[in-house]
């Protein structure tokens, strides 16, 4: 029971360290709420470095992943007579940005992969919540920018979830090993 608590406990360290570090990340590109894109950076940045190992595996960069994203962008401002506009200097006006301190929101995508993450406890099988998990709740995704993205660097759903797993056996097997 003690380690169930525990392992519950640690699991509501990490999402808040996932929201935070998302809703970080949203607010650096101009953006008020954190959606899917958002928390695969912010897993790239967790201790346990999971994320990082499947990205590893998948022969991919964060580098890579901002570009497609970009690109994504620009395709969609592009097919409705867009141009992307002009960068401002300096950090995003308060008007683009929510308030520091408000309670936690996330766009839809944000806010069905943190639900998805919660609800995956019982799946775990008795370990903790890793940044390859976001991954793995990603790769269920169909059309938000981070499964896009993924999509546009020729990286598919099956291959996301080979990665992730991968990189969750590997650090499961460091930990027993310890």
């Amino acid at each position: 029971m003690l380690t169930l608590f525990s392992r519950y406990a640690q699991d509501s360290r990490t999402l808040a360290e996932l929201c935070s570090a998302a809703e970080e990340i949203a607010r650096g590109h101009g953006r008020a709420k954190p959606s899917s894109e958002h928390f695969v950076l912010a897993a790239l940045g967790l201790d346990d470095r999971t994320a990082i190992e499947a990205f590893k595996h998948l022969s991919l960069t964060e580098a890579d992943f901002l570009g497609a994203l970009d690109s994504q962008h620009e395709a969609a401002l592009s097919s409705v007579g867009m141009a992307r506009p002009a960068a401002l200097p300096g950090p995003p006006t308060d008007a683009l940005v929510a308030p520091k301190g408000r309670l936690y929101q996330a766009d839809a995508s944000g806010q069905t992969l943190v639900q998805r993450l919660a609800q995956s406890r019982s799946k775990r099988k008795g370990r903790s919540l890793l940044g390859a998990d976001v991954l793995l709740s990603v790769a269920q995704e169909a059309f938000t920018p981070a499964s896009r993205a993924f999509r546009s660097l020729g990286i598919s759903t099956v291959q996301i979830t080979e990665a992730a797993s991968a990189a969750i056996a590997s650090r499961t097997a460091r930990a027993s090993n310890a």
